[in-house]
């Protein structure tokens, strides 16, 4: 019985440590994060200079929540922070898109969702920078 008790002990202080040092890794990436994005469609084609803020509102462990801003509109987001400090995340625009670090610590979004004028596909691709 001692030894299964030593065993348990040592695996969740591995797990433990494990979880710490990895969380310990994690850049911080709660804060509003504005800047201007582009659109492709088939239908339009390229569009930049559309502006927007995305905020991260929360990042507890590897997990992110918050919104992003777009014409007044707040539409809310979650995600996932992966290795190499990349956010997969999802919103409720039903996009499915990437957020992660420049060598500069400005954020980039890639992305894609259905337009919201239409049923094609959209990608999205833009720069934001923290506000201070």
């Amino acid at each position: 019985m001692k030894k299964i008790t030593a065993a348990s002990v040592m695996i969740l202080s591995l797990i433990f440590s494990f979880q710490t040092s990895a969380s310990a890794d994690l850049f911080d990436f709660v804060g509003t994060w504005s800047g201007d994005y582009c659109t492709m469609n088939s239908g339009e084609g390229l569009h930049c200079g559309r502006s927007a803020e995305i905020v991260i509102a929360e990042q507890k462990n590897n997990l992110v929540r918050g919104y992003i801003k777009i014409g007044g509109k707040e539409y809310p987001l979650s995600g996932i922070i992966s290795s190499g400090n990349r956010i997969d995340y999802t919103d409720s625009l039903g996009t499915i898109g990437v957020l992660g670090l420049t060598e500069e610590k400005n954020m980039q979004m890639k992305a894609l969702n259905r337009c919201l004028a239409g049923r094609e596909q959209c990608a999205h691709s833009g720069i934001f920078k923290r506000k201070k």
